[in-house]
């Protein structure tokens, strides 16, 4: 099932299943975090390679001017002074070059979380693009860009995945459950077209009617990137006169820079090392850890004061090391009255396996917690259980085998005894 979250910042939640034969593990918890704003960068040879982008970003801005979006522009030879620490989602449309280092930094965003959408153009060096930037993040080079005279292709988009988040609630759905139909859409006229190697790691999301990638989607690190095969200006197509232009855009935008984290679960028993950005639109003011004071509330609502650890990278963070988790439920890491970071903690699994446990088993378990083999006794069907706890607590009791060796030494004795009266006896 798929639910659509109703509001920004940090979201708790739990799934439950009807009751069996162990209850205590019919509920896990989740928590995510949607974030309230989207940092978005642009860069380009110029400010006519990302008008029509601009426009459709800015399509959702609502009545007091606000948006989800905050953009910013900066033409491609400043792109050295960009700093990326805040952005959340980078557009490059007709980079003509990128050094090395503005490469390296692109890749480490990307990897770190941040989201980025390549669009070529008629200015794209794509010997430096390929080499600099699209290899190291293992995106499919560009093979060949249309020469300014290139004849009209006269493509449209052809296969489309529909299922894609980026198209979720676009297209009206079908009532037959079985249907895979290409979405009744306005499709675009394409004139030109970069093309691209296969790709098997690559996901197309769209289609041309030669079957050729129109957008794709890579993964590099916790990051995602959407690579378009057509410039978003009216040589190469009248895409940017379509309907569908402005949603796709838009919806890209915020799929790579959303961000919706689901946070990871911890088992009851772990110290977790918890890691919390920041800097974000709900922390402006959080720049450091060490003058402010921290705390985790247990879902029992027990209070500890916890110290982070700043850590220095491209997106700062602070690092937490909490006691050890013993309760379930979601757990809060606060500064004042503002939620820093969220987690939840469920029972091990392995606690609800009803199977028995092989004999073999029992000591690599107890080794987990640092128990010696040795120190494991087990207890037999026919056995005592409170004399073999106190077997092992105190030792074997052996008052009984110095009563029977006493016994036993009386009974040499007296045939000793018995064996000497007799042969003085014959000898008298």
């Amino acid at each position: 099932f798929t639910l659509t979250p109703k509001r920004t910042g940090f979201i708790r939640g739990y799934v439950e299943i009807e009751n069996d034969a162990i209850e205590f593990d019919n509920k896990r918890y989740f928590t995510i975090n949607v974030p309230a704003n989207i940092n978005i960068a642009m860069a380009s040879k110029s400010e006519d390679d990302i008008r029509y982008l601009s426009l459709a970003l800015k399509a959702g801005y609502f009545d007091d001017d606000q948006s989800l979006f905050t953009i910013k522009y900066l033409p491609a030879q400043k792109f050295s002074s960009l700093d990326l620490k805040n952005i959340q989602t980078l557009i490059c449309s007709n980079i003509s070059s990128l050094t090395q280092y503005d490469a390296e930094r692109i890749a480490n965003f990307v990897e770190q979380g941040g989201g980025l959408i390549i669009f070529p153009g008629d200015n794209t060096n794509l010997e430096n693009l390929n080499q600099e930037l699209l290899s190291p993040l293992g995106i499919s080079r560009y093979t060949e860009l249309p020469g300014p005279q290139a004849p009209n292709s006269n493509l449209t988009f052809g296969k489309i995945d529909s299922d894609h988040p980026i198209f979720n609630t676009i297209f009206e759905q079908t009532n037959h459950p079985k249907s895979r139909a290409i979405p009744n859409i306005n499709s675009p006229t394409i004139f030109k077209i970069a093309s691209q190697q296969s790709d098997k790691h690559a996901q197309t999301i769209i289609f041309t009617s030669d079957r050729k990638p129109f957008l794709s989607e890579y993964s590099f690190g916790n990051g995602k990137i959407l690579l378009f095969s057509v410039a978003p200006i009216l040589s190469w197509s009248d895409f940017p006169l379509k309907g569908i232009f402005a949603p796709i855009i838009y919806r890209s935008a915020m799929y790579v820079g959303s961000r919706v984290e689901k946070q990871r679960t911890y088992i009851t028993g772990d110290q977790p090392i918890i890691k919390a950005r920041t800097l974000s639109n709900q922390f402006t003011n959080l720049n450091t850890g060490r003058d402010r004071q921290f705390k985790i509330i247990s879902p029992v609502g027990i209070e500890e004061i916890i110290q982070p650890v700043l850590q220095s990278t491209v997106n700062p963070m602070l690092v937490f090391t909490p006691p050890k988790l013993e309760s379930q439920g979601i757990y809060e890491i606060r500064s004042g009255a503002a939620i820093l970071t969220l987690f939840s903690v469920d029972i091990d699994p392995y606690e609800s396996d009803t199977r028995t446990i092989a004999a073999e088993d029992i000591g690599k378990f107890f080794n987990r917690f640092g128990i010696n083999e040795q120190m494991i006794h087990s207890i037999g069907a026919g056995d005592k259980l409170q004399s073999t706890i106190l077997q092992t607590r105190f030792g074997i009791e052996l008052w009984r085998f110095f009563i029977g060796m006493a016994l036993l030494m009386a009974l040499l004795e007296m045939l000793f005894a018995r064996d000497s009266r007799k042969t003085s006896g014959e000898s008298s």
